[in-house]
């Protein structure tokens, strides 16, 4: 069963070619897996922070003022 919906698609993609689709698809797979582990990332780094300094649970804070130093020499060799 073929919907206007799928028609309207099927329409608009018959122009490009197969490669330029699978290409277009790649890329915007990768640039989405890429934001979506920077954003992880920062929101992980974020709660860390925060509980860190909460001392909400016992032993992030301890996690938290290990990965510190390493975050600071990091950020100062580039």
């Amino acid at each position: 069963m073929v919907t206007p919906e799928i028609e309207k698609h099927l329409k608009a993609n018959e122009n490009m070619k197969k490669r330029d689709i699978v290409l277009g698809n790649f890329l915007g797979g990768l640039s989405w897996g890429v934001g979506s582990a920077i954003g992880a990332t920062v929101v992980v780094a974020i709660i860390l922070g925060l509980l860190g300094q909460l001392n909400f649970i016992p032993g992030v804070g301890d996690i938290v003022n290990q990965v510190q130093p390493i975050r600071n020499t990091r950020t100062i060799e580039k």
